[in-house]
């Protein structure tokens, strides 16, 4: 049977190189010079102004034309500790530590899957987790802090499974004060597990119950010092992302595209598991609501896709060159969808353009864009945004954001003079996303205003200075 000869230092040497090609793989962003999306650019900028001042920022003075630094601190806080241990630029930390937790994060789910299955399961949950695209799209060299959540989740589900219920309350208190929606998730799901072992067995898990409430406890106050209202940290504007829209079967597939086949054989034999049944239909629930809630699915997904690897794989035993060859064009086929699907989110042409505009404008200035540039401008330019990415707590987030689309959408001069003298702007910013699109096409690009001025143009960027 395939991997039952196998010496205990093969399994180790094969384990370490899945966690070789878990980090290969997210690592390799490196070669395109550019994150896949804005949000790292803000995380190093609030990182580095963390190392600046020595301390929690009170104040970040570009975003939303300045405001209370109202975000979970622990991510800014670990950057900026790392680069004072270390050395290492922060924005080259940005890139290595997400591969780094994200090649963890598969060792966790070997862990995993060892104690629920045995060794030969364990390892091929592992290679598929390395190989799965729902995953990797948050871990390859992507520094969010949803990102190092994908590692501290499971890890607090772990030892939950253990019973180490101290140790799981402490980790599970760092995860509320890095990333709360990602806290959200984990404090539903044990809330969900203790009623079912309620309604299984008759009894409460007793011991569950301080992992979610003395985090809860530690994020109401937090809010309470520094004054944030609760109902402010999500808003409309937010679930204007692409990843908050439901995912599709086929996007899905895409998604778990080495895995799925799998997965759907493992479901079978996981008759009496039932941490990870719940866990694996939770996780499937709740991302049904958006690609970004998917991505904790991954998880338990992993588990149940090499349960079904391994369940094939003895049933192959008379045909290994059949089942070696699957697993090969498989993986394969996974490896080259999510390699080509790396893009960069700032062209050259864009970064030259907002660095030109931080040499030729005033301190003083303030940036319009469509709400996804706002954190290259800030980042690349040091100058004031209008709107950006950072809508926790953010001050009239719903009228800024309307405001940016009427900017761009529009080629009426009022309309825009208005908006303009609203909030002080003094330019506008269209980069490649945007610059081709057909609103922008038949709106600011057209516009014949006489106080409209365009000021920089390359193929893909476009700046707009206005007095």
């Amino acid at each position: 049977m395939f991997l039952s000869n196998f010496s205990v230092s093969k399994k180790t040497l094969m384990l370490v190189l899945i966690l070789l090609l878990a980090f290969s793989i997210r690592i390799a962003p490196l070669a395109i010079d550019s994150f896949k999306g804005p949000d790292p650019l803000f995380h190093i900028r609030m990182s580095e102004l963390v190392v600046s001042e020595f301390s929690i920022p009170d104040f970040d003075s570009l975003s939303m034309q300045g405001r209370q630094y109202s975000y979970a601190p622990e991510f800014h806080i670990l950057f900026a500790f790392l680069f004072l241990f270390t050395a290492i630029p922060i924005d080259l930390l940005a890139m290595l530590l997400p591969a780094l937790y994200g090649t963890m994060t598969v060792l966790i789910v070997y862990c995993f899957a060892k104690r629920l299955f045995g060794e030969k399961t364990a390892l091929f949950s592992a290679f598929s987790l390395a190989l799965m695209g729902l995953h990797i799209a948050r871990t390859a060299s992507y520094a969010r802090p949803d990102s190092l959540s994908l590692l501290i989740v499971p890890a607090v589900l772990f030892l939950v499974f253990r019973k180490k219920y101290f140790s799981a309350t402490i980790l599970s208190s760092a995860q509320v004060l890095l990333h709360p929606l990602s806290a959200m998730y984990l404090y539903l799901f044990l809330v969900g597990w203790i009623v079912f072992q309620r309604f299984k067995t008759g009894k409460w898990i007793t011991q569950i119950f301080p992992i979610i409430f003395i985090p809860f406890l530690l994020f109401v106050g937090w809010l309470a010092w520094f004054s944030l209202p609760i109902e402010s940290y999500l808003s409309s504007t937010s679930l204007e992302s692409s990843e908050m829209s439901s995912p599709s079967i086929l996007s899905m597939i895409r998604l778990l595209l080495f895995s799925w086949i799998f997965i759907l054989l493992g479901l079978k034999f996981v008759p009496k598991k039932y941490f990870l049944k719940f866990w694996f239909g939770f996780s499937f629930i709740y991302g049904l609501f958006s690609t970004r809630l998917l991505l904790f699915f991954s998880l338990p997904a992993a588990i149940v896709a090499g349960r079904g690897l391994s369940f094939t794989s003895s049933k192959t035993v008379s045909r290994k060159k059949f089942f070696y060859m699957l697993i090969f064009l498989l993986a394969v086929s996974s490896l080259v969808f999510t390699l080509t699907s790396f893009n960069k989110f700032t062209s050259s042409s864009d970064r030259s353009a907002l660095s030109w505009l931080g040499d030729n404008s005033l301190p003083s200035s303030v940036v319009a864009s469509i709400w996804d540039y706002g954190h290259p401008i800030t980042y690349f330019s040091s100058r004031q945004v209008l709107v950006d990415g950072y809508f926790e707590f953010a001050p009239q987030l719903e009228e800024r954001n309307a405001d940016s689309k009427t900017l761009f959408q529009s080629s009426d001069c009022e309309k825009i003079s208005e908006i303009v003298n609203r909030w002080g702007l003094t330019h506008s910013f269209a980069g490649k996303k945007w610059l081709f699109s057909e609103t922008v096409k038949n709106g600011l690009l057209e516009a014949d205003c006489s106080f409209v001025h365009n000021i920089y143009s390359s193929d893909s960027a476009k700046l707009f200075f206005y007095n």
